[in-house]
């Protein structure tokens, strides 16, 4: 084995505590974002809304989408193996969605009338932003809860 790979193997395994850390601050902040876009959602949904509300509900669901990019891509930035690993193809294609939404950011709209227009409409389309939202924040929360009910806590010990 070569020496820097010797050294980029010794450094990871040192900064590994530190990014199993982060990534689950990261998570978080990414449970706290699904619930909240949960809960606006079911506010725009079910409430009538003023002009002030509305752009306060479209600033918080611009919010949670820049939180969800930056979660996945830290996740596959800092741990690319075990996410390879322990990514389902579900939560692959979703993250192929979501990073879709990032070509109406990048690119302008096409001023050809075809299917590219329209492909760039449909990700440009809120509907299509709220749709790939909320199915990643029902996921997020349901792993969240599986992790949570998965947890075996000691309550011989929680008296004393």
């Amino acid at each position: 084995m070569k020496l820097y790979h010797k050294y980029f193997l010794y450094q990871n395994k040192l900064l590994q505590p530190y990014i199993r850390s982060f990534l689950a601050a990261t998570a978080v902040i990414t449970y706290v974002a699904s619930i909240a876009f949960l809960c606006a959602l079911i506010y725009q949904y079910g409430f009538e809304l003023t002009p002030e509300t509305a752009d306060k509900l479209n600033t918080l669901y611009k919010a949670v989408w820049i939180v969800f990019l930056a979660d996945m891509s830290l996740h596959w930035l800092l741990e690319y193996a075990d996410t390879r690993k322990k990514y389902r193809k579900l939560a692959w294609v979703l993250s192929i969605l979501l990073y879709l939404t990032l070509v109406p950011v990048i690119f302008h709209r096409p001023e050809d009338n075809g299917s590219i227009l329209m492909f760039w409409e449909i990700l440009h389309s809120k509907l299509y932003h709220v749709v790939v939202l909320s199915v990643l924040s029902l996921l997020q929360l349901s792993n969240g809860l599986v992790r949570l009910l998965g947890k075996r806590t000691n309550f011989s010990d929680f008296g004393r």
